[in-house]
């Protein structure tokens, strides 16, 4: 899945079943066109890594970006420009707002990386997160990084007998790494966990040196694992699709956050492709156990993990899926995005015309500002 340039059919044959989220909230704009003032909140203006992009004649042009959580803005920039600059089809012109944050609250008109399970206002269009580009902060690097480093872990464990992935020799217990947060959903997990032979669960501490010297992990060695716990934080939690790299049995409460993909995670029956138990993690033990004494099935749900997610969370699907929103979105508003501002720039030397609204992503992505003077 390396094509980054499918054109659209290429994508609805190459990725059935991906684009659900958009198709969902299509329908639950019931014929609904999306207007300019939907878009216009006063509290937008102000919102932490709120950003305000539109598409024209197929270029990029960034018109409001706030601050945001360290490189988020730029590396969901980034993985959008992407899809627009490979592809073989022109896009509607289009006008959007992008929440960057772990959540989008307010019941505002937005794109965002995910979802309350329960919204019930069909507000929030998802988004491929950031790290479907790079998440430097942790060392996590570009996802391409992630999938190399996670291939070389697993290539360890291939079977001399079928020269296949396997669990056999991995590490036969469930891993977690991570802050607290002072969350009940994680502490639910270490209350369920302690003291457990089968458990590899710690907290990581970022502020303090000897515990990320002692206790972090990289992506990478979760691979090591047969079993990887998934957790939700403050909301979605962003690590779910790097443990999805892994020939590994991920583990997952009850989810509350949707991304733009879960509707491809399968929870039982022959396609089963993870495993899910209560959000109190009172069954965990009991599923822990059944997987272990039954390998066959771990290995099964294992392979097929790595099967799906290698194909769904490829550069190509994303492009494929950002692509999708582009056009579905597009074909919603009843506006036409305006280039031009509203004032206009008086001539003189080196000034003519009317002022653009947006900056080129292509400037931004170097100063990540919107307005600057000459040097």
């Amino acid at each position: 899945m390396k094509n980054l340039a499918m054109s659209n059919d290429q994508c609805e044959v190459a990725f059935p079943g991906l684009f659900v989220e958009i198709d969902r909230m299509v329908a639950g704009r019931k014929g609904r066109k999306i207007r300019l003032d939907e878009l216009e909140k006063p509290e937008f203006e102000s919102s932490y890594g709120y950003i305000r992009a539109m598409i024209r004649d197929n270029q990029l042009y960034v018109i409001t970006a706030n601050d945001g959580i360290n490189s988020r803005r730029l590396a969901t920039l980034h993985s959008l420009h992407q899809a627009i600059i490979t592809s073989p089809h022109p896009f509607p012109n289009s006008e959007f707002v992008l929440a960057t944050g772990d959540k989008l609250e307010g019941g505002y008109l937005a794109w965002a990386f995910a979802r309350d399970v329960g919204e019930t206002t069909n507000s929030t269009w998802l988004m491929p997160d950031f790290g479907h580009w790079s998440w430097p902060e942790p060392k996590v690097g570009s996802f391409i990084e992630a999938l190399l480093k996670a291939d070389a872990v697993d290539a360890e464990y291939i079977s001399p007998r079928d020269g296949k992935y396997s669990l056999d020799g991995k590490e036969n217990k469930l891993v977690w790494r991570g802050a607290d947060l002072g969350l009940d959903i994680r502490k639910g997990l270490f209350d369920a966990t302690k003291d457990k032979p089968w458990s590899d669960i710690k907290t990581v501490d970022w502020g303090n040196p000897e515990s990320v010297k002692n206790d972090l992990l990289t992506m990478s060695d979760h691979c090591r694992y047969k079993f990887l716990a998934h957790v939700e934080g403050y909301s979605y939690s962003g690590r779910l699709k790097y443990l999805q790299a892994c020939h590994s049995v991920i583990i997952a409460h009850k989810l509350n956050w949707v991304q733009h993909y879960h509707s491809l995670m399968v929870l039982q029956g022959p396609l089963q492709n993870f495993v899910e138990v209560k959000r109190d993690w009172s069954d965990l033990e009991e599923k822990i156990q059944f997987l272990m004494t039954n390998p066959a099935k771990a290995e099964e749900i294992a392979a097929r993990s790595r099967e799906v997610w290698r194909r769904y969370l490829s550069p190509a699907a994303t492009n494929c899926y950002w692509r999708r929103l582009f056009v579905a979105w597009g074909e919603l508003l009843d506006f036409e995005p305006q280039f031009y501002s509203d004032s206009i720039t008086l001539g003189g030397k080196g000034k003519s015309g009317r002022e653009w609204r947006g900056v080129p992503f292509e400037s931004f992505s170097l100063l990540q500002k919107i307005h600057w003077d000459p040097m």
